[in-house]
C-alpha cells in the first residue's frame, strides 16, 4: 500500500444529521455512484460504511480529476438522486431540507465533508477499523459484528465474499 497525498479517510454527513439513509433505496444510490466512479477510474474504494445519516469511506482519489472536485461531483451525483426522488413522492422531509442559499432552494448535505490524508500505515489501519465498527459502536448498534452489516466493506475483508465488486482489498 502506498500512502501520499491521494489516499484518504472521507466522511460526508447529511444536513442536520437528518437519517434519510435508512431508505434503502438512498443506500443503493450511493453504492451506484461509488461502482460507477470506480469503474470510470474515478477513485479506487478499499472500504467503506452507509449509515443513517453519514458516510465514511477510506479511498484513493486518483489522477483523472483534482480530490476537491472529484469530491463535490461526487456528492452531487448523490445529492441529486436523493432530492429528485423526494420531490417526486412530494416528501414532507423537504421541509427540513430547505436552506437560503442563493444556488439551491434544497440541500443534502452538511457543506464541509471531511477528507483527511492518510500518510502512515498506522493510520490508515486506524481509519479502516474505525469505518467497519462504527454500525456496532454504542451509539448505532445497527448489528452485533461488523461483517453483518448489509451495507459496510467489512464482510469483505472478514469473509473474502465479493459482494461489492468495486472494492479493492488494501492488502494486495
Amino acid at each position: 500500500m502506498i500512502f501520499n497525498e491521494h489516499c484518504q479517510f472521507f466522511t460526508a454527513t447529511i444536513l442536520n444529521w437528518i437519517p434519510l439513509l435508512e431508505r434503502r433505496d438512498f443506500k443503493q444510490f450511493i453504492l451506484e455512484t461509488i461502482e460507477y466512479v470506480v469503474d470510470d477510474g474515478q477513485v479506487i474504494m478499499y472500504t467503506f460504511v452507509i449509515m443513517p445519516n453519514h458516510i465514511h469511506v477510506v479511498w484513493h482519489v486518483t489522477d483523472k480529476k483534482l480530490r476537491k472536485d472529484f469530491q463535490r461531483d461526487f456528492l452531487k451525483q448523490i445529492s441529486k438522486r436523493i432530492l429528485d426522488t423526494l420531490k417526486l413522492e412530494n416528501n414532507p422531509i423537504l421541509g427540513k431540507l430547505m436552506v437560503e442559499a442563493e444556488d439551491r432552494k434544497y440541500q443534502i448535505g452538511e457543506r464541509n465533508s471531511m477528507s483527511t490524508n492518510l500518510y502512515s500505515e498506522h493510520f490508515f489501519h486506524q481509519k479502516i477499523d474505525y469505518v467497519h465498527k462504527n454500525p456496532i459502536s454504542g451509539k448505532w448498534n445497527l448489528c452485533k459484528v461488523s461483517e453483518d452489516y448489509a451495507f459496510s466493506s467489512a464482510s469483505f475483508y472478514a469473509t473474502g465474499a465479493a459482494k461489492f465488486g468495486f472494492l479493492t482489498d488494501y492488502r494486495d
